[in-house]
Formats: structure tokens, sequence, C-alpha cells
């Protein structure tokens, strides 16, 4: 049974949220892939609307600047909030893209790439990871997207990422709002 819907601005974001998710979080969940943030935004009001479920909406941030983080999550909380009739929903974003995900452990990344990143392009991916990590996927023997790294992830990797803030705090979303939930058999 449907409990909560998850929408994101791209089919690579929500294949990386599947993988990281606790089981029993994710099996009540359906992912709802929009394509780019305005398509993605139209989606999540549409469930709030018209299915009365409880949506968690993650997209990026595409800024590490505080201030405009803040005004995205208030400028998409108020947009969701009139669709929503009351029906929980949480606005995450990832700052200042998902795949910072991927770089909270260098050495787990680095294993997972096959790739020793430099200082600088770790610096740099602090501010753009998806683009460092497209150029290394990109520079490789055989060419690798985010999708291939996601399908890498063994047990353990999946356990050190899963403690990211972003996964923490959706996991903790979905666990309140599927508990309000009554279970239809």
């Amino acid at each position: 049974m449907i409990q909560a819907y998850i929408v994101t601005e791209g089919q690579s974001d929500a294949n990386l949220l599947k993988r990281l998710l606790p089981a029993q979080l994710e099996k009540n969940v359906v992912f709802v892939v929009g394509s780019g943030s305005s398509d993605a935004q139209s989606l999540a009001r549409s469930i709030l609307a018209v299915k009365h479920h409880p949506v968690a909406f993650v997209l990026d941030a595409d800024t590490v600047d505080a201030e405009l983080i803040k005004e995205r999550v208030d400028l998409n909380q108020d947009l969701l909030r009139y669709a929503s009739a009351g029906t929980p929903f949480k606005v995450l974003l990832a700052v200042p893209t998902i795949e910072t995900i991927l770089f909270q452990d260098r050495v787990l990344l680095e294993q997972l790439t096959q790739h020793r990143f430099t200082d600088v392009e770790w610096a740099q991916a602090e501010f753009v990871p998806g683009l460092v990590l497209q150029k290394v996927l990109s520079g490789t023997i055989q060419p690798l997207t985010l999708d291939d790294l996601i399908q890498r992830l063994t047990g353990e990797m999946i356990d050190k990422l899963s403690a990211h803030p972003l996964i923490c705090e959706l996991s903790q979303f979905l666990a309140e709002v599927t508990e309000l939930q009554p279970v239809v058999s």
C-alpha cells in the first residue's frame, strides 16, 4: 500500500535515495521523478492536492549560500503548503546537489570510482560535486555514470552513506508519516 511519495528532480536522484533508504521505509513509498526542478515541484503539488498522501520533495539547492538555501526552502514550502490541505510534506534540499552524499567519505568514493581524488578536485566538490563526479567518471577507461556507481554500492558503503544528514532527515520524515497512515489490507 502506498503511504508516501518521494518526488525528485531526476532518475539518478531517485535511484540513489532508493539504495540508501532503509528497506522497511522504502517498501510503502513511491518514487516520482520529474524532469527538473519545476516539473518535480508541479508533481509534488499535484500529489498533495489530488492523492492526499504525504510527500517528501527532494531537490538540489544548486548553491551553498545559506541565505539562498533558506529562500529556496521557504518558497517550495509555501508552494506545497497551498496544495497540501493539511497533508504532511517535507522539502529537503541537497546542498549543493544530491551527489554531495557520495562525497562525505573520501576513501569510500575513491574505492567506488577507482579514482584517487586530488585535493583540488575534493575542494571543488564542496561547491559542484556533480560536475566533479561527472568529470572523474567520464575520464575513466570505461566511462561510468552516477547510476553505475549506485549499482556498485556495497552494504557497508550503503551503511556509511545512509548516515548523511539528508538521508537521516528523509528517513525520519517517512517513519513519522507512514506511522500516521492507516494500513488498509
